[in-house]
């Protein structure tokens, strides 16, 4: 008998595998533009990208700021 995988797991993998990669690059990098972490993470599509970098906002791990063509990605420290 097959058993069949359950997309929802399989697709919360990938996000929790995104969120790690972004939260290891600003560890690095504390500031970064979304255009230079979505070359940083070629393989991610920009939509995947934005919905794991608004997980990472709610989560309070990451501010983001508007810029005049781009967005600013900043790691939050624990303190703030």
């Amino acid at each position: 008998m097959v058993i069949p995988e359950l997309p929802g797991v399989e697709q919360s993998l990938q996000n929790q595998n995104i969120e790690s990669r972004i939260l290891t690059i600003l560890r690095q990098h504390p500031r970064v533009t979304f255009t230079g972490l979505a070359e940083a993470v070629p393989e991610c599509r920009w939509r995947e990208l934005l919905g794991a970098l608004n997980r990472l906002r709610k989560r309070q791990q990451v501010e983001l700021a508007a810029l005049r063509w781009d967005y600013e990605v900043v790691l939050r420290s624990p303190l703030t």
